[in-house]
């Protein structure tokens, strides 16, 4: 086997390799008469995992990978998407201008220090910050600021405003080096780090090797990591892969990043007919055995001026964690970011599995992944014992400088997000529904309280049972208390004392009409909903407002509900929490709400943010203030059509333009975020900001962002 040593991202690297693809004629020994670009590994053949492994270095990783993927190749190689074009690669060399052993920086200079550093929480509530949900762990969000400064990303730009005066000023309007991008930032100082996802039909290969766009269908995910200067409104360097942000979170200045990325470029060996299928399966198990770790591990760049100026793996062979069983070919990445030294990169983990929601507490990273019921393709049914998991993997994030795995399980169900897990005095609770896979309206729920021994995730105690026939809506852990929304006519609130991990138990229930997809503690007892009315069949009737009494955990109570909206209504805080902010100074939720309205001829939708103040034991409208919507007709497009009657069959019709009716829409850009700062309300929305005065709701001044 092929062996060649890389550098990794955490060290600065050299580049990956680059190999053909070919297509195996009828002939079996017949030459290849075509290329075709590598392919990333299927990860669809995945199982289970209850704890890692490392390998200690990269021949033993390669070996292993190697024979996990000899036992798998077939004709078409594992799977994937098949382009089926010739492509011709391009070369782009690297350069290897990084210095040795150090972290990337990213920065472009100018201090940052931690005393600028992004709060959790406005230190003087002199401004609000990003809802989140552990304190003392910050989350990556479309909108920050630090006070006097407010930063949007919307519409593949980031935004720089000044909120220091009496109207708010768009200094920078900053575009993302890829089209198409969403993401999402932290600030410390006059720094932003960026994390974005877009899409590229240019894959990130070894040498700078390219794969000429012309060939190139659908394309792959590309994730970029940079750092914009928010005075000069400038981008800094960015690190690119293939591959798909995931998080962020930040505690104490340290910034933790879970990315997703593929693995494995490999050129494989197509058969023209089923006559040549043992030849291409020959030929693609020989390209294994001559296979680098190049070829395995994911790649990436570092970009500047738009400039690759270097390039390499994504992680080290000794901080690539394997399960003890296959699980597949995709790989997450966990990497270590110092905001308060420029946003440097210090180190980079992988673990070869999949992700897709993750908590973080200060002590603790979990990353969660569904791991779905194999199917009989013979009887349409879920092979015998095959049920929905969760995979769960936890990190510990103690150590500024680096990350370390720790242990890994899973509990039956599917979570709603992260705000079904929760850490605390080192067990790691977790709430799921389990259905019937036959018929999804047999479910119910459980809490399962986890502790790490010897690199597993053990249960040591679960509470089930929870909403009969219905599903988890809601979750929220205070301390050694649970509390759960489940739904699907009425809306049970469940109590779970989770002071004994070996025995949690049920201790209260409260049932009412309609659900709450978010809760959020008031202290004193007291718990604001943030979710729908309904009727007691279950007809949602529009976004409301809850305030429980859960003072006593026996007897939980709602003691005030306020209508949203009319019935048309919703929240984006429904399923995004980060919309919601909560104005302690004067007890007062701030809530965007979007509602729709439409007849034959007009379609319509209204934007607002509602204000709903806490006053002792109840919920009082404070007040709401609106973005305005601009109105859109269609003329010439939409006729009237009615049957023409007693036309004699010679008849002539005079010429005359058709009758036309006339289609109009209005439409107000919903508001993402609220952000309150030096008494002043903004409103965000994709096409731009707008203040109000705080204590009269006033407006102010409109900030457009051009679109």
């Amino acid at each position: 086997m092929g062996m060649k040593r890389s550098q990794t991202l955490a060290s600065v690297v050299l580049a990956l390799s680059v190999g053909a693809a070919a297509c195996v004629a009828d002939d079996p020994t017949a030459s290849p008469v075509s290329t075709l670009p590598r392919q990333d590994l299927n990860t669809e053949d995945i199982v289970l995992t209850s704890g890692l492994q490392t390998v200690g270095n990269c021949d033993a990783l390669l070996s292993r990978l190697i024979d996990e993927g000899l036992e798998r190749v077939g004709p078409y190689g594992f799977g994937g998407n098949f382009v089926g074009f010739p492509v011709e690669v391009m070369e782009d060399a690297a350069s290897d201008g990084a210095s040795e052993g150090g972290g990337i920086d990213l920065a472009q200079g100018g201090d940052s220090p931690a005393a600028y550093r992004n709060q959790t929480s406005g230190e003087d509530d002199s401004y609000s910050s990003t809802n989140a949900q552990e304190t003392g762990v910050d989350e990556a969000d479309i909108v920050k600021t630090d006070g006097s400064r407010m930063i949007v990303v919307s519409n593949n730009m980031v935004h720089v405003l000044d909120i220091s005066g009496a109207v708010p000023v768009l200094k920078h309007s900053v575009k993302m080096l890829n089209d198409y991008g969403q993401g999402e930032i932290f600030i410390n100082g006059d720094q932003a780090l960026l994390m974005s996802t877009s899409w590229t039909d240019s894959p990130i290969l070894r040498n700078g090797a390219d794969l000429s766009r012309s060939y190139i269908r659908g394309g792959q995910e590309l994730t970029t990591i940079t750092t914009i200067n928010l005075d000069a409104g400038t981008v800094g360097r960015s690190i690119e892969f293939v591959g798909s942000y995931v998080s962020a979170r930040e505690v104490d200045g340290t910034v933790r990043v879970v990315v997703r990325a593929g693995m494995g470029n490999f050129g494989w060996l197509f058969p023209s007919n089923p006559n040549t299928e043992d030849a291409a399966t020959k030929a693609n198990q020989d390209l294994l055995r001559q296979s680098t770790i190049d070829d395995w591990l994911p790649a990436y760049r570092v970009v500047e001026n738009g400039d690759t100026v270097d390039s390499g793996l994504l992680f080290e062979c000794d901080r690539t964690h394997l399960p003890a069983e296959f699980a597949g070919f995709g790989s997450i990445g966990l990497l270590t970011v110092d905001a308060n030294n420029g946003f440097t990169l210090t180190d980079s983990l992988g673990v070869i599995t999949d992700g897709q929601t993750v908590y973080a507490s200060t002590d603790r990273l979990t990353v969660a992944t569904p791991r779905y019921p194999e199917w009989d393709n013979n009887t349409g049914q879920p092979k015998a014992g095959e049920v929905t998991r969760v995979a769960l993997h936890n990190f510990d994030i103690t150590d500024p400088a680096r990350a370390s795995y720790v242990a890994s399980g899973s509990v039956n169900g599917e979570l709603l997000n992260q705000y079904s897990l929760s850490e605390y005095n080192g067990y790691l609770r977790v709430a799921t529904t389990q259905r019937n896979p036959n018929d999804w309206n047999d479910s119910s729920s459980s809490i399962t309280v986890l502790a790490e021994r010897d690199g597993a995730l053990i249960e040591t105690g679960r509470v089930d049972g929870l909403g009969k026939n219905e599903q988890i809506f809601a979750v929220r852990y205070q301390g050694d208390t649970a509390y759960v929304v489940t739904f699907r006519q009425t809306d049970p609130l469940y109590v779970i004392d989770l002071r004994d991990p070996a025995a949690p138990a049920t201790l209260g229930e409260l049932k009412i009409p309609g659900f709450s997809n978010y809760l959020h503690p008031l202290g004193d007892g007291l718990m604001m909903g943030v979710g729908q009315d309904a009727t007691d069949e279950g007809r949602q009737r529009g976004a409301q407002a809850s305030l429980f009494d859960v003072s006593d955990p026996a007897n939980p109570q709602r003691i005030a509900t306020l209508s949203l909206g009319g019935e048309s209504s919703s929240s984006i805080v429904q399923w995004d929490a980060r919309a919601f902010t909560f104005w302690s100074p004067t007890n007062t939720a701030i809530i965007p709400v979007e509602s729709w309205e439409w007849n034959e001829r007009t379609e319509s939708n209204a934007a607002s943010a509602r204000l709903v103040r806490v006053e002792g034991r109840s919920l009082v409208d404070a007040g709401s203030v609106r973005h305005s919507a601009q109105e859109q007709c269609d003329n010439g497009d939409f006729y009237p059509v009615e049957p023409l009657e007693d036309v004699p069959a010679q008849a002539e019709l005079a010429p005359s333009a058709p009758p036309t009716e006339q289609y109009c829409w209005s439409y107000a850009p919903g508001i993402m975020r609220t952000v309150i700062a030096n008494g002043t309300l903004y409103t965000v929305s994709q096409s731009g900001v707008h203040s109000w005065d705080l204590a009269t709701l006033a407006p102010g001044q409109w900030v457009s962002f051009g679109k």
